[in-house]
């Protein structure tokens, strides 16, 4: 039981990978079309980014979700836990809620980046 304590950040940390992977093809592609190396029309570019954009939120989200939900359950397993794993497990709460805040910090600046995204093509 002991060795699942470390088992949150790995798929907190893999579903944040996915997510950077998603937002950066999504910018990639979007730059693309903006130079003209890729010839489509910038509306249509700024829907299939901001689509990536959402399932890269959604990934970031999902591993924020299980991130959570394990954490809780690591509360409620507590009387299973070694005196060792409890020591470490209170001294990580705080390194625990830092990766939870910045998680819903990367959501946010992923969704401004949607909103001046669609804003720009609004000017146009």
């Amino acid at each position: 039981m002991d060795v699942n304590i470390w088992f949150p950040e790995s798929l907190y940390f893999g579903g944040l990978a996915y997510s950077v992977v998603l937002m950066t093809t999504s910018l990639l592609f979007y730059h693309m079309t903006k130079t003209h190396s890729l010839e489509m029309d910038p509306r249509i570019s700024a829907i299939f980014a901001i689509l990536l954009m959402f399932v890269s939120i959604i990934f970031a989200g999902s591993g924020i979700s299980i991130y959570y939900t394990r954490l809780n359950s690591l509360e409620s397993e507590k009387h299973y836990l070694s005196e060792v794993t409890l020591h470490l497990l209170e001294k990580e709460r705080g390194i625990y809620w830092f990766y939870f805040i910045l998680g819903i910090l990367y959501m946010i600046i992923e969704i401004l980046i949607c909103y001046y995204i669609v804003k720009g093509v609004q000017k146009k």
